[in-house]
């Protein structure tokens, strides 16, 4: 089961590099002025470890298809109907998770559009808003580059700002340059408020 599984993600490599080593230079940032407003497209870069994704994606499709083997053939195998759903169940969901990811790092971007009261921050999958969120310029403080830690996922970047007491993060992963730019042009249509000089590596670049 596992092995046509690998030659077919192994026969797709050749294809699949070309695409990342693309994706990983590309620029990330593309902006439009619609009607006074600065809208901003922000799509991160890829990174190689979309492989490891796809490699993970691939095993748990190949469980997925065995469980469902399974659960057709259970009779034959002394296996419970209850059990056979149940694997058949969890392995479903792990596929699906899998799929989700790997789509979400592949074609998941999102959209900052400012105007000179608000701020809007729009989540968008494939054709999909998943998420969509409007702030007001007044309330927005400390707008900022950040790097954290992320613990296994490693050194994780981002623009933050303060907004009622909690902290908003958006554009993760963008390249870092990339990020500084986001911060000056939205700063060219409201001058929000930032931290000094020396707290943030990104006001540097004013």
């Amino acid at each position: 089961m596992f092995l046509p599984v690998s030659v077919l993600f192994c026969r797709c490599l050749p294809t699949l590099a070309p695409m990342l080593e693309s994706a990983t230079t590309s620029m990330s940032l593309k902006t439009d002025q619609i009607a006074g407003a600065l809208r901003i497209e922000i799509h991160p870069r890829k990174s190689w470890s979309l492989i490891f994704d796809f490699m993970v994606l691939a095993i748990w499709g190949a469980l997925f298809y065995a469980s469902f083997v399974g659960y057709e053939n259970r009779s034959h195998i002394g296996r419970s109907t209850s059990e056979a759903i149940a694997i058949l169940a969890l392995t479903m969901s792990l596929f699906l998770w899998s799929l989700y990811a790997t789509l979400k790092a592949l074609f998941y971007y999102e959209i900052v559009t400012t105007t000179s009261s608000t701020l809007q921050i729009q989540g968008h999958l494939l054709s999909f808003t998943t998420s969509d969120q409007q702030y007001t310029n007044s309330l927005i403080s400390q707008l900022r580059y950040e790097e954290w830690s992320g613990g296994r996922s490693g050194t994780q970047n981002g623009i933050r700002f303060e907004y009622n007491g909690e902290t908003v993060t958006f554009a993760r992963q963008v390249d870092t340059s990339d990020s500084w730019d986001l911060i000056d042009r939205v700063r060219e249509v409201y001058p929000f408020p930032t931290p000094a000089p020396d707290s943030s590596p990104a006001v540097t670049h004013w």
